[in-house]
């Protein structure tokens, strides 16, 4: 009976420093996004005199870009494309000067006939602003659709088998 409370015990502890160090690295990580989403906010603030921040996304596209979203001097809200390498150009738009969320996904609706919408984002697409709209197609494919943010168009489409 004591060698299997001992085996237990062991394997218990082994556990417990498994679990400290995943919290540990997961700690890590997280502090490092959000000193990139600061900084982010930070040269959104400065770029596009933005006098708050309401949210900070990480686009993962060709190049690494942070959507921060919020409201200008005058109220209005505003989002900021900042580039994560910066070399690229940050990109600042009105937010009443592109087309909605919903209406992006309307089109993407229309245009391409998914099966499930995932979910839909602001995004960069070849340094033009977009919305990312990430669906299930009728071939059961995870797709990345790229909706102009201006221009309501189609730029391009991503399917994953």
């Amino acid at each position: 009976m004591g060698k299997i409370t001992g085996i237990t015990l062991s394997l218990l502890i082994v556990l417990a420093l498994a679990a400290i160090y995943l919290t540990n690295v997961y700690q890590s990580a997280m502090s490092q996004k959000n000193a990139w989403h600061d900084k982010a906010a930070a040269i959104a603030k400065e770029k596009a005199n933005l006098n708050s921040v309401q949210a900070v996304e990480t686009f993962s596209g060709q190049t690494q870009t942070f959507v921060v979203t919020g409201k200008d001097r005058n109220n209005s809200p505003v989002a900021v494309w900042v580039p994560a390498n910066g070399k690229d150009p940050v990109l600042v738009r009105k937010l009443s000067d592109g087309i909605t969320k919903d209406a992006a996904v309307s089109i993407t609706k229309k245009e391409s006939n998914p099966k499930e919408i995932i979910s839909a984002g602001l995004a960069e697409a070849e340094n033009i602003p977009c919305w990312e709209i990430k669906y299930v197609d009728k071939y059961n494919r995870y797709t990345y659709e790229y909706v102009d943010f201006v221009k309501g168009t189609i730029i391009k489409q991503i399917a994953i088998k």
